[in-house]
């Protein structure tokens, strides 16, 4: 199969239309998947879905099989999520012994089934309160806690340190808390 999408991937680089889109094929479904999962808005992930895509066919022909090409198309994804974020803004602790658990019912995505009422109010506090989170913050709990990413992967998707992965979603987990204790929610 992988040596299959590297021909794929070759044949796309020369410029095969049909070639390019059956890459679009096989990796549409993730990486919309990867977009909704940090934007959490259908219409904003649509329109990044477009860029991201238009951006893989200027930039395809750059890709030099070092690294698996997913990899390389998340990377990009995740990118583009961080741009849209900051030309939108230019345009207008829960505890840290707080289970891992804790966080991916809290954290579930909106096609899920909904969790129980307390659940449901925790999880909608997060969704309201993920907004207000910096823009990598954004992107790494998004990428832990929707993608269900280990650190160590995040770390090679966004091409930074662990200890900063961790800091972030440190940090993140820390503002959620506050904006919870703040509603009068607690876990």
């Amino acid at each position: 199969m992988k040596e299959q999408v590297r021909q794929l991937i070759e044949r796309a680089q020369k410029g095969e239309t049909r070639a390019f889109n059956e890459v679009i094929k096989l990796y549409e479904d993730r990486v919309m998947s990867v977009i909704l999962g940090i934007t959490r808005n259908r219409t904003e992930a649509e329109d990044i879905f477009q860029e991201v895509f238009i951006k893989l066919f200027d930039k395809i022909r750059h890709f030099r099989f070092e690294s698996d090409f997913y990899t390389y198309l998340y990377r990009m994804t995740v990118n583009m999520c961080f741009n849209a974020h900051r030309r939108k803004k230019r345009h207008h602790n829960l505890f840290a012994e707080t289970s891992e658990e804790f966080w991916k019912v809290a954290a579930a995505p909106e096609e899920e089934p909904e969790p129980v009422d307390r659940d449901t109010e925790i999880a909608d506090a997060i969704q309201r309160h993920y907004k207000e989170l910096p823009p990598q913050q954004q992107t790494v709990f998004a990428l832990k806690y929707y993608e269900n990413k280990k650190v160590s992967e995040i770390s090679e998707i966004l091409g930074v340190g662990e200890g900063t992965i961790k800091r972030y979603l440190f940090r993140a987990r820390e503002t959620l808390q506050k904006a919870l204790v703040q509603e009068g929610i607690t876990p």
